[in-house]
């Protein structure tokens, strides 16, 4: 995995500056990239085009909240929170239901990011989805939110 080639021997989380994105070629769409503003404060910097087709909506610029999230956006607070505790990579399994098509699934690995290896300033994330999702993505049906919510969450060893 990229994150742990990144990561120094030392314990020290990779930063922004060693991020390419050349390197992530035509995955990079699937990537997005938030902001740790405070403890409890997220905000997207940027988000690959399959967001905006997914949600017809671009992320960029908009905080990690009911705006983003729907009514269960405690849970992606929590998330996001946990990932700049633990400094660890983190899989997200999330599940969508989606009017006239039911449940979808995908997941999203999140990556910890610290400028000084320590402190997680922000979370480098990618989106990764089931074959339902990609139909409705290339048929090109915007989702909602409503139905949002986090089905689990795994620390992963970075080691």
């Amino acid at each position: 995995m990229w994150w742990q080639g990144a990561a120094s021997a030392a314990g020290l989380v990779p930063g922004r500056r060693h991020f390419d994105p050349v390197e992530f070629g035509a995955g990079l769409p699937y990537y997005f990239l938030v902001d740790v503003e405070s403890e409890i404060e997220f905000q997207f910097r940027l988000a690959g085009g399959i967001f905006v087709e997914i949600w017809d909506s671009n992320f960029a610029g908009k905080s990690v909240g009911e705006e983003t999230f729907g009514e269960n956006w405690p849970s992606a607070v929590a998330l996001y929170k946990s990932v700049c505790a633990s400094r660890r990579p983190t899989l997200s399994l999330e599940r969508l239901v989606v009017a006239g098509h039911g449940e979808l699934t995908y997941r999203v690995l999140l990556l910890p990011l610290a400028a000084d290896g320590k402190t997680v300033d922000m979370v480098l994330g990618s989106f990764d989805c089931d074959a339902n999702t990609y139909r409705l993505i290339s048929n090109f049906v915007p989702f909602t939110r409503e139905q949002w919510q986090i089905v689990s969450v795994r620390h992963l060893d970075a080691g």
